[in-house]
Parts: structure tokens; C-alpha cells; sequence
């Protein structure tokens, strides 16, 4: 069984594991990082911590999860915020795969979770799913039909970022921003605010605490919306730090959404809240690895194809089109089931592969 060397990395953590091809994770291990890290930081991290582990363990690659908006074919980092200091532009695919001879793959950490999450979470029964994160701002990732989508620019799901009237959606929900708002209320001397006193304090009736929390139960009842009415998808999940106030939070945002969305759409949409772990986020990057380990092995096998069309009888010009066609499908089935769906024999699909040799 071959195993993947899967990182995940945030401002403010750093994270390591073997991850088996079933996501199974068998060795992990959690740095708490402090003060700004930088992209040389994090550079040097993986460096440090992949060769002591290549050392001990045979790995088939290197994936990584991690913060800031990724360009997942190139492996460069196309956008990071101040939480990561000089990160924009770090190109870590080519540097790491130069530096330890394998092949490397990166990508976002929310898509990484939603990977993880359709891959081998309780949701991946769910033909669509769209992954929400709040905490500190806003992410999102789509998966549908256990692929990713990422859109042109790498950039959807970034709602976050969406205008509603002198503010961002995300300056709404952020919770660094909430605090701000209450702690600019707050009398000259008192001790600093945390969103967990935000909470507590809305329990208790505090006024601007429960009114902090109803703006932000809005504007997360808006971003869902915009999520079923331009994705419509099967189920949205809710997860980051805002899981931490589930028991608070869940009831008034099933009741703002009911209010946002015409209720064909809301009773159809699943709406569920979703661990957001280290490990996940480790698992995703394995299962994105994977993917496009996967995609290369599949447009190598078209190019022998197109190269062999010249010895091809009809018969199997139309087994070499359903291959194509059906190409993530294909390695399912057994010699049988394919003759069956192209309505040829076994005879035929054994010469065919034989002809182009391919197994």
C-alpha cells in the first residue's frame, strides 16, 4: 500500500502526516507556529520535516494543504493575506519538487476539506456538496460528483468577498471583526474581548453582543442563499471556528435561511455542520493528489490511443471512443462488464489492449 506525505499549513499552525491511498492516516503530527510565518517559513518547514520523514518512510509524493488561493496546476500561491507574509507568488510545487525529487501537488485548504469531506466523510453520499468556513473570514469550496471545482481564476467560492452596501459579506461574519465592533463599545480600561466573551455575553442578554451575533446570523443566512440559488447544490456544510457555537447559533440561522430562501429550495437543500480538522485537511490534500495523479495517468492513455487509431477495426474504434468517454469509470469495470456496455465480445477488448499495449 503506498503512502502520500501530506502537509497542511496556516498562520498560525503546521501540520504532518502518512496518508494511505484509502486516507487512512497512520503517523501525524501538529507544530504550533508563532508570530507572522513567511513563505521562506513554511518553505523551510516542509523541507525540514519531509526529509526527516523520507528518511524513515517510503512515500509515493508530497501533497499539500494550505492557506491563500492556489493555482492547483502550477502549485503557486496566487493570492495570500497578511496571515501569511510574503506567501503571494511562492511557486512551492517546482521549489519542493526540486528539492526532494518527487512529485508534489498543492491546493487550498477549505478545498482540501471538501475533498476530504466527499471523499470519506459522512457526506459523501451527497452527489454536490459546498463547503462553508467562517471564523476569522469567509472560504468556500464546491465538489460535485467527488471532482473539485475551482473555476478560472481558482477563485470560486470566494464569497467572502461579495459587496453588501460599505462592506464586504466576510467583514460581517469575521469574527476578528466582530470583536473589533464590540471592543470599540467597550469602556477605556476594560480587559481585551474574545469571541467566546462575545457569546457568553449574548447569553446573558448583553445588547450589542446579541446584536453583533444577529448581524452576523444574517449575513451567514446570505451567503448560503447565494450558494443554493446560483450552485443549487445537494448539501451545504458549515465549518470552521463557528462550529464551536453550533448549540447558539444553529436554530436562528435555520430561521434567517427559511426567510432568504423560497421553501421548495430550502427543504430540498441539506444544511449540516462538519468537523473542521487538521486531519481532514490532510486527507484532502492526499485525495487531490490522487485526483491528479489520476488525470495524468488518463491523458496518458488517451495520447496511446489517438496514437494507435490508424490499426484500429471499427469495433474497436468504438470501444476506444467509450473508453474516452467514460474514462473515470472505465477502471471499474472487469473485461465482461465493459464488452457488455460497448456490446462486444471479451475476445475483442483483450486484442484492443493488446493492439495499443495497454493493461
Amino acid at each position: 500500500m503506498r503512502n502520500i506525505l501530506a502537509f497542511s499549513v496556516s498562520g498560525n499552525y503546521f501540520s504532518f502526516a502518512l496518508v494511505s491511498e484509502q486516507g487512512v492516516i497512520s503517523y501525524e503530527k501538529s507544530i504550533v507556529l508563532n508570530g507572522v510565518q513567511t513563505g521562506d517559513d513554511i518553505l523551510e518547514n516542509i523541507k525540514k520535516y519531509g526529509t526527516e520523514m523520507m528518511a524513515q518512510e517510503e512515500v509515493s509524493g508530497i501533497a499539500i494543504s494550505t492557506a491563500g488561493q492556489v493555482d492547483d496546476k502550477k502549485g503557486v500561491i496566487v493570492y495570500s493575506d497578511e496571515h501569511l507574509a510574503k506567501y503571494t507568488g511562492t511557486e512551492i510545487k517546482k521549489e519542493l519538487e526540486a528539492y526532494f525529487n518527487s512529485v508534489v501537488e498543492v491546493e487550498n485548504n477549505v478545498n482540501c476539506l471538501g475533498l476530504a469531506t466527499a471523499w470519506i466523510g459522512p457526506h459523501k453520499v451527497n452527489d454536490s456538496i459546498f463547503l462553508l468556513t467562517f471564523g476569522n473570514g469567509i472560504g468556500g469550496s464546491y465538489v460535485m460528483d467527488g471532482k473539485l471545482h475551482v473555476g478560472h481564476t481558482f477563485s470560486a467560492g470566494e464569497i467572502g468577498y461579495i459587496t453588501l452596501g460599505d462592506k464586504k459579506l466576510g467583514d460581517y461574519i469575521s469574527f476578528s471583526d466582530v470583536i473589533k465592533r464590540i471592543s470599540a463599545k467597550n469602556k477605556k480600561g476594560q480587559a481585551k474581548v474574545t469571541i467566546e466573551d462575545v457569546f457568553s455575553r449574548a447569553v446573558l442578554d448583553d445588547e450589542s453582543c446579541k446584536a453583533e451575533i444577529a448581524a452576523m446570523i444574517v449575513s451567514i443566512a446570505k451567503a448560503i442563499s447565494i450558494v443554493c440559488y446560483v450552485i443549487n447544490p445537494q448539501c451545504v456544510l458549515l465549518s470552521g471556528e463557528i462550529t464551536r457555537f453550533k448549540e447558539y447559533l444553529e436554530p436562528l440561522i435555520r430561521e434567517q435561511l427559511a426567510k432568504e430562501l423560497q421553501p421548495y429550495i430550502y427543504k430540498k437543500t441539506e444544511i449540516a455542520w462538519l468537523d473542521n480538522s487538521k486531519e481532514s485537511r490532510l486527507i484532502g490534500a492526499t485525495r487531490h493528489f490522487l485526483l491528479q495523479e489520476s488525470q495524468k495517468s488518463q491523458k496518458k492513455l488517451v495520447l496511446i490511443i489517438e496514437q494507435n487509431r490508424s490499426q484500429l477495426t471499427k469495433r474497436e474504434h468504438i470501444l476506444a471512443d467509450f473508453i474516452i468517454d467514460h474514462m473515470l469509470e472505465v477502471p471499474q469495470l472487469t473485461i465482461t462488464e465493459m464488452a457488455s456496455r460497448v456490446k462486444s465480445s471479451d475476445a475483442t477488448i483483450t486484442r484492443f489492449c493488446q493492439k495499443i499495449k495497454i493493461g
